[in-house]
């Protein structure tokens, strides 16, 4: 006879050897497993991708610009500036702002007369190209989404695959707050934004820079004084929004903006005299909704 003598002081001390003897057998077991199939038995974490943040960013509402709760005029264009773009089609340059972005695409807003000419010639069938540049200066090829001449407003549509993700989730759609412009008063301050239109050539020269800087899109920000958010302009034939504010030649189709970031309406025209005119923001959403498809 054999006999096999566990020592200890106690019962639980031979369960506690007995155990451990198990444990060393099964984890010799498993890391046999493991090499015959030569696979890892856990997988690393990964961080997200910017193609994931973005999507969250889609579906949690949060690539809209940033909100303040009082007004300061400069935080507000730092909030504005990954609103804006820059168009250039058909040989005709204006400007435009980030009206809303999805999983696949990135609606544009502008004036029906910057891209007129591009309609005429063949934007139905793409037979012509229409750029649209962002804040970073990335250069894409936009389709026409829908437009009221009569009201001045137009639509344009940009694939998001045309756009880095890294970039993306840099970018930013206009705040749409339709109280914030009821609430709106003679006196009250308004922000126009100006970009510089020799950046068609950022397409050829890379000129990609995710903080805005030097892109020559937003390069600058005019503060004005809101005289009438609603009378009738005879030479636009419509209710307008009029101002005090500073406007040349390209900052047609551009956001105006109050001193919290919201969006308030279109620039649309302006004087000598640093008298400008905006499409209302209540008309381009009612314009808007009879168009999105």
């Amino acid at each position: 006879m054999i006999c096999i003598r566990l020592y200890g002081d106690s019962r639980s001390d031979k369960l506690n050897m007995i155990k451990n003897v198990m444990a060393e057998i099964l984890c010799f077991c498993l890391i046999f497993i493991a090499f015959l199939y030569q696979k890892p038995l856990c997988s690393l974490a990964h961080a997200p991708t910017a193609a994931d943040v973005y999507s969250d960013m889609v579906e949690g509402g949060l690539n809209v610009s940033g909100y303040l709760a009082e007004e300061d005029a400069q935080a507000a264009y730092s909030n504005i500036r990954p609103t804006v773009v820059a168009i250039h089609a058909a040989g005709m340059f204006g400007s435009g702002s980030i009206w809303e972005m999805s999983e696949d695409r990135i609606i544009i807003i502008t004036n029906y007369h910057v891209i007129s000419e591009w309609i005429n010639l063949g934007a139905d069938d793409n037979s012509e190209v229409a750029n649209v540049i962002v804040y970073t200066g990335r250069v894409t090829m936009a389709e026409l989404l829908g437009y009221d001449s009569e009201m001045d407003v137009a639509f344009l549509s940009v694939d998001i695959s045309q756009i880095p993700a890294n970039e993306l989730i840099k970018l930013r759609a206009v705040r749409r707050d339709e109280n914030a412009f009821d609430e709106l008063k003679k006196g009250d301050g308004i922000i126009a934004v100006k970009s510089v239109h020799n950046i068609v050539m950022s397409a050829y020269s890379d000129k990609y820079n995710l903080d805005g800087m030097d892109t020559d899109v937003a390069t600058e920000g005019y503060l004005g004084t809101i005289l009438n958010t609603d009378i009738y302009v005879t030479d636009m034939d419509m209710n307008m929004l009029y101002a005090n504010c500073y406007a040349e030649s390209g900052m047609s189709g551009g956001g105006a903006f109050d001193t919290k970031g919201n969006y308030i309406g279109m620039l649309t025209g302006g004087s000598d005299n640093n008298e400008s005119v905006c499409v209302r923001l209540p008309d381009i959403e009612k314009i808007y909704d009879d168009i999105e498809p």
